[in-house]
């Protein structure tokens, strides 16, 4: 039996199977299999996308504040007050409607604008003041302070701008609310007509309560010139300075009244002259 025992401890130990290679540390921890090429290029190529994506992501949200830094309420009034600064009346219309009758708004075209003497000068643009400050970027609605001048007086105006759908979900949008317009009447006595540029209008237009012909002008040096009923009247040109402050109250007002000229005169003694001549030949009259 003895002989037996010692002959099971001498016997060989079996060899792992084929191709299995036991991982052995040195302090006796675990040891890792290191990985293979293949892998290691996956894991960087992994890397490389994510930061990449990251970076992205990082100038696209970059991208958007600057954007918007530049889509203010401060910079949509800055760019409907350039429009009428360089007189390009049909796309400040365009972009802020002035909510008055077609009759009304015959004189804000571009020819009327190019006419004028003067246009608006934009002097500051700022923020406004409490609740509605410009600078308030969890209000929708905001107030606009500009302060402008035609021909030398200044004049300063509040906008109320909204804020409107945002382009793609992410860049600002805001519209202006009110326009830069003023009311301006007309008080024609003698004229049926007058002209601003080369657009007429009825004098004798009745406004609301049978008031004097009312139209509205944006900001600038215009000049009123009545059309002569005939040849025996002047026109006498009327040259006013229409701001952008008057659309709530009395607005700009323009007297023409009609003056008859030296023709008539004539016209007047060549009748009487006619008629005294038409006397003398009556037979019978003659001394």
């Amino acid at each position: 039996m003895g002989t037996e025992k010692n002959e099971s401890m001498d016997a060989p130990i079996p060899a792992p199977p084929a191709g299995v290679s036991p991982a052995v540390a040195g302090n006796g921890g675990v040891a890792f299999t290191p990985m293979s090429a293949a892998g290691r290029k996956r894991v960087k190529l992994i890397g490389i996308l994510v930061g990449v994506l990251l970076v992205l992501v990082i100038a696209g949200v970059v991208a958007i504040k600057v954007a918007n830094s530049s889509r203010t309420p401060e910079a949509q009034v800055r760019q409907y007050l350039d429009l009428l600064a360089a007189g390009n009346a049909s796309a400040a219309t365009a972009m802020v409607d002035p909510g008055v009758a077609n009759d009304e708004r015959v004189f804000l075209t571009d020819s009327v604008m190019s006419s004028a003497q003067s246009l608006l000068v934009v002097e500051d643009i700022s923020a406004g003041e409490g609740d509605n400050d410009g600078k308030k970027s969890e209000s929708d609605t905001r107030t606009v302070t500009a302060t402008m001048q035609v021909n030398g007086e200044r004049f300063v105006h509040e906008f109320t701008v909204a804020k409107t759908k945002p382009t793609m979900g992410v860049l600002d949008n805001w519209q202006v609310k009110d326009a830069l317009v003023s009311k301006v009447s007309v008080d024609a006595r003698g004229y049926n007509q007058f002209t601003v540029g080369d657009v007429s209008a009825d004098a004798h237009q009745q406004g609301k309560d049978g008031d004097d012909a009312t139209f509205i002008f944006y900001p600038g040096v215009y000049t009123f010139t009545p059309v002569a009923p005939s040849e025996y009247a002047d026109s006498n040109p009327e040259t006013v300075s229409i701001l952008g402050d008057s659309w709530s109250g009395d607005g700009t007002s323009v007297s023409m009244t009609a003056t008859y000229n030296t023709k008539l005169t004539a016209a007047a003694l060549d009748a009487g002259k006619e008629v005294v001549d038409s006397c003398a030949s009556i037979p019978g009259n003659q001394n």
